[in-house]
């Protein structure tokens, strides 16, 4: 079973994403700040992808992606930024630290089926 990291201070959203993951035969492992984050992509190097947010507590989630790719943790992992943030500056930043999808918030049902056919792809290296 492919393992998904889920990065996010909203329980609420957690919870969607785990039911709308473990439906596609997912196992999911969260964090609920960017520090835990770190902590549970350090111990997790089976992982497929990871989905964190930018904005949450501890440390954010573009700091922590940064801080992924300087020690080059889970290199050729699929990583996705789910976020309500838009600008450019931020999507650079992202980019240079090796996101593969920006995806913006809120999700929805048929968002939520969206985001599902991307974490496929990202494992089946279709995109």
């Amino acid at each position: 079973m492919k393992k998904i990291l889920v990065i996010d201070d909203s329980v609420t959203l957690r919870i969607q994403l785990r039911k709308k993951l473990e439906s596609g035969g997912y196992e999911v492992v969260e964090a609920d700040d960017g520090l835990v984050g770190l902590e549970i992509i350090e111990s997790n190097p089976d992982a497929s992808v990871f989905i964190a947010d930018i904005n949450m507590p501890a440390m954010d989630g573009l700091t922590m992606l940064e801080v992924v790719k300087e020690k080059n943790l889970l290199p050729g992992v699929g990583r996705i930024i789910l976020t309500t943030e838009t600008s450019g500056k931020m999507k650079e930043r992202g980019k240079d630290a090796g996101v593969a999808a920006w995806f913006v918030k809120p999700l929805t049902p048929s968002r939520l089926d969206v985001l599902l056919e991307l974490v496929e792809k990202l494992i089946n290296k279709t995109i």
